[in-house]
């Protein structure tokens, strides 16, 4: 992007301006500039009245703009300043209004590229280079959006393929605000995708967009506007939430919003939580790593695994685990390599008591040199200091991770280890709100620049953060996605999303999930035209809120956008309950399969469903496929069945329902029984059939 400033004849003074700064900052300087900066391109322009040309900081160089449509192009000038925007030979012409704000349509383009395009006032221009017309996808939600392409599976090899000069990436900054911006003040750039560029973008877009580019040949443009641990509430504009009674105790005041960002962390309890566990820890006070205390209280486990599979009630905290060795004397005499594979989240590694490595990232393989010194012959004794920071922890590799090489081999460490709790009196992790989960700060701060900027559609992959509320999440969800496309006056835009995926240890008997529900809620969108979801219930891992294969997300939200804003004949769903019948002893299910047939899988018998009778009880059911689009599920502990679940618990553990494309079905329930996460909602009476209006709204 380059700038110009024009001579000016008058003794009006001139300045320098860097373009992302708010709109009403000023400063003026004695002299006159022409420049650039490589990376961030500043404009150096003429100011009067503390008033310059620039352009909303979606518009760099490399940009992809939305074909077919027609395009908004907006920034700021002087006070009633008159702007042309040049384009393809042709030109466009506005005047500012008295605040300076202004705005230019760009007619529809067709796909195709690279062009310039220049804006210019009576004194300024900015041009812009590399700009492509395509299509544009802007990709929000949390954490599992925010996951990056070098964090994913097959993340190197990955990596050193992603030259593909057709995707651009744009990453939000994050930014909250109390109220809507117009501008970040971060200067964020359109870039080509290649391997330096694509490793810390989503892994979700990145794969979505790949899959776009293969089968359309068109230009994509990737808006990546995430922020892990968010919860809706944060990602919807206040007007709406306003509208929700049951959001009254939760929105907070512009006024006071505006004084906790001031302060930003707002006091972090949480990161005061997070240091308590070194100074209760007891096992660095008595010295465990020497490995001369009694370890008859420990527990035995099998490693690799995670703490939240050994029984204990505290899953958070310091954990140390204990694993013998023996040494021939050959084998002591030179360096060894322990391999430990990846931690989560950190260790400190001892062996005979002398400390052979420390790391604090939990994606990173574990593996320490040990000097000769160290090593005995015999029996050496290798403790590992685990600290498990929240969520899931332990030790996160394959078995073939954990090993000692030596010279004359390999020794296995996998399987049996001691494990005892280190910080015994860690209290309950707290419940500290960042800002950033505090209702509308994101749509103010991440959202409201990026409008009215053209987009093809978008993706979302949200809805961890709202489990413990799952059952409003529908309101708000369906909600949020309307007010979206009304803040972008597009009535029906594509709006595709990511069920939740399988997560935690599975459980032997059929009981509540919050997850579960979350994922109804989530359903219940579909009932809006032109939103599709892909199911991910096969996808996810029971130690990980973040499982590692996006490739396969990011395929399905494709395989969802081919058919529903490409018109492609494709199969983009695995089978969606549709209704049921209920026989004599069992119930038959009926599935839409849209020109698939239903499979087994693995075997002839379902996993995944149960049955109850009106006592309301869920006991594990036989299920098996009768037609091509139907399954009868029975079971001899109910004889006179009224309902039944699938896939309903946070993991669902291994199923083998899918359709013949190989896509998974969808978790589902035929009943309407009140939920547990339904407690607010009690006099709502909530039924499908009635509308958010009639239920919810004010």
């Amino acid at each position: 992007m380059a700038t110009t400033d024009f001579p000016s004849s008058s003794s009006e003074e001139e300045g320098i301006f860097m373009p992302f700064l708010n709109f009403d900052f000023q400063f003026n300087m004695k002299a006159t500039f022409i420049g650039f900066v490589i990376g961030i391109s500043l404009l150096f322009a003429f100011q009067s009245e503390g008033k310059t040309l620039r352009v909303a900081p979606i518009f760099t160089d490399h940009m992809v703009l939305q074909r077919d449509v027609d395009v908004p192009i907006w920034g700021m000038a002087e006070p009633k300043a008159k702007l042309t925007v040049y384009f393809g030979g042709n030109s466009w012409e506005t005047v500012a209004d008295k605040g300076g704000a202004w705005q230019i349509i760009l007619p529809p383009h067709v796909k195709g590229g690279p062009y310039s395009i220049v804006v210019r006032s009576a004194k300024s221009s900015i041009e812009f280079q590399d700009v492509w017309f395509g299509d544009v996808w802007l990709c929000s939600g949390q954490s599992n959006m925010e996951w990056t392409v070098e964090k994913s599976h097959n993340a190197e090899s990955e990596i050193k393929a992603a030259n593909y000069h057709f995707i651009r990436l744009f990453e939000v900054p994050h930014q909250m605000a109390a109220s809507p911006e117009k501008e970040w003040s971060d200067n964020p750039v359109w870039k080509a995708c290649t391997p330096e560029t694509v490793a810390d973008f989503s892994a979700v877009a990145y794969f979505f967009g790949r899959e776009l580019v293969h089968e359309l040949d068109v230009p994509i443009g990737l808006i990546s506007a995430n922020w892990g641990g968010t919860n809706i509430e944060a990602w919807s504009r206040h007007e709406m939430l306003t509208k929700f009674p049951f959001m009254d105790g939760k929105i907070v005041s512009r006024d006071s919003l505006d004084q906790i960002l001031s302060t930003q962390e707002n006091h972090d309890e949480e990161e005061k939580w997070r240091l308590s566990m070194d100074s209760l820890d007891v096992g660095e006070k008595a010295n465990w790593e020497k490995g001369e205390i009694q370890w008859s209280k420990a527990k035995s486990v099998d490693l690799p695994g995670t703490v939240e599979f050994m029984g204990f009630e505290q899953t958070d905290g310091v954990f140390w685990f204990r694993k013998d060795f023996v040494l021939n004397e050959e084998q002591a005499s030179g360096p060894i390599e322990i391999y430990l594979g990846k931690i989560d989240d950190e260790d400190k590694s001892y062996l005979n008591g002398e400390l052979i490595g420390v790391t604090r990232q939990a994606t990173v393989n574990r593996n320490y040199s040990v000097p000769k010194e160290v090593l005995r012959p015999g029996k050496n004794v290798l403790v590992v200091r685990v600290k498990d920071l929240g969520w899931s922890g332990g030790f996160k590799g394959t078995p073939e991770n954990l090993a000692v090489h030596t010279s004359e081999g390999t020794i296995d460490l996998a399987s049996e280890w001691q494990v005892l709790v280190g910080s015994v009196s860690l209290p309950p992790i707290p419940k500290a709100k960042h800002p950033k989960d505090l209702p509308s700060t994101l749509f103010n701060g991440m959202i409201s620049p990026l409008i009215p900027f053209s987009l093809k559609g978008i993706i979302w992959y949200q809805g961890e953060g709202n489990a413990s509320e799952a059952f409003s999440y529908r309101y708000l969800f369906s909600s949020m996605i309307q007010d979206w496309r009304k803040a972008w006056n597009q009535k029906v835009l594509p709006f595709y999303f990511v069920q939740l995926a399988n997560y935690r240890p599975v459980k032997a008997q059929p009981t509540e999930s919050l997850w579960a529900e979350l994922r109804e809620s989530q359903w219940e969108a579909l009932d809006l035209p032109r939103t599709r979801m892909a199911v991910a219930i096969d996808l996810g891992e029971a130690d990980n809120i973040h499982p590692t294969n996006k490739q396969e997300v990011g395929r399905r939200l494709a395989l969802q956008a081919f058919e529903d804003s490409y018109s492609k004949s494709l199969a983009a769903d695995g089978p969606l309950y549709t209704n049921h019948e209920v026989l004599e002893s069992s119930i038959r299910i009926c599935f839409q399969t849209k020109g698939i047939t239903l499979v087994s899988g693995n075997s002839e018998t379902l996993a995944g469903f149960t049955i109850a009778g009106a006592d309301q009880l869920f006991h594990r059911a036989e299920a098996r496929i009768e037609s091509d689009s139907t399954v009868i599920v029975s079971s001899p502990n109910v004889t006179k069945p009224v309902s039944v679940r699938y896939a309903w618990a946070d993991n669902p553990g291994e199923l083998n329902l899918l359709g013949s494309n190989g896509l998974p079905a969808a978790p589902f329930r035929t009943d309407q029984w009140k939920l547990s996460s339904q407690n607010p909602f009690n006099k709502l009476n909530y039924n499908k059939t009635n509308t958010q209006n009639e239920i919810i709204h004010r």
